[in-house]
């Protein structure tokens, strides 16, 4: 994927789900305010961990972004930022209660390959409407594309 501007909205909790959904529902917002939801735009909805938490009840961060026009400037909670050129691998799955067992599917690969190593901080897209204010209410229906950034083994790229 090439370089892309990720429109971004970072929250925390404690509770599973808890900063998912505050920074999804505060992005959503942003994005139909400045009309980035209409018609296809060939946006990316991503989210990531960040931090991740080191133990259940343990406070952690996530941060919900969609992919934005260059030039899009960053707006109350809405920061803006580039996610540099990588190549990823993908997996697409269904069900959000499998998103546990298909990140270990792909750290599995890349160990496996021998020839490939993880080259920065994976995404997890979601792949729904973006102006859809339900997407979180059917999880055993959510389909998902996991991004991880790698690189040929021996050659790391910047993040």
């Amino acid at each position: 994927m090439g370089a892309k501007h990720l429109a971004y909205v970072q929250e925390c909790g404690t509770a599973a789900g808890e900063p998912e959904k505050a920074a999804g529902s505060k992005l959503r917002r942003w994005a139909r305010a400045k009309g980035l939801t209409a018609g296809p735009s060939g946006y990316h909805y991503f989210g990531a961990n960040d931090p991740p938490p080191m133990k259940d009840g343990d406070r952690y961060g996530y941060f919900s972004g969609v992919t934005v026009p260059p030039g899009v400037k960053p707006d109350g909670d809405v920061k803006v930022k580039v996610l540099p050129a990588s190549t990823y691998a993908v997996v697409r799955f269904k069900g959000l209660y499998n998103i546990g067992s298909m990140w270990q599917t792909l750290y599995d690969w890349v160990d496996r390959s021998g020839e490939w190593s993880i080259a920065g901080h994976g995404l997890e897209e979601l792949l729904a409407p973006m102006d859809a204010d339900d997407v979180d209410k059917s999880p055993e229906t959510m389909v998902f594309d996991l991004w991880l950034p790698i690189c040929k083994s021996g050659v790391r790229k910047a993040t």
